[in-house]
């Protein structure tokens, strides 16, 4: 008899814009939204406010109506790490971070406007996805 792994429960997602950036699809300029799908936990610690995620349905290629489908990722996505809480190195202590899911199309200048934007236990860092750190400027 095959043994199943069960999965750690990682809890409720809220949407959070981080961005705005402006694509030119088929002639046209458009202004897409840069969306994070993240733990509504992290939202929540941070103060970040929440989106409703808009979707449509959309049509297959025999033309039937087919049902809408949430986009939780993109393609070269990856997380950033952010200071949860005070340092206590001086002590031993170990620093705690929280990952934000950030899309692909995000640069540093984007992702440090998004952090300043939090209400709630305002990170002063951020850890990119190639492993070096930003201060974050205009927090204390």
């Amino acid at each position: 008899m095959a043994t199943t792994t069960k999965r750690a429960k990682v809890g409720p997602r809220a949407s959070v814009v981080i961005g705005t950036v402006k694509k030119t699809i088929g002639g046209k300029s458009k202004t897409v939204k840069l969306v994070s799908y993240m733990a509504k936990s992290t939202a929540d610690f941070f103060g970040f406010k929440t989106e409703a995620v808009k979707s449509t349905a959309t049509k297959s290629a025999g033309g039937k109506t087919v049902a809408p489908r949430l986009i939780r990722g993109s393609i070269g996505a990856g997380s950033i790490k952010v200071p949860a809480g005070k340092t206590s190195a001086a002590k031993g202590g170990v620093q705690k971070f929280k990952q934000i899911p950030i899309p692909s199309g995000a640069t540093n200048v984007q992702i440090e406007a998004f952090l300043k934007t939090a209400t709630k236990n305002k990170p002063t860092s951020f850890v990119s996805r190639d492993g070096r750190t930003y201060a974050v400027s205009g927090t204390k």
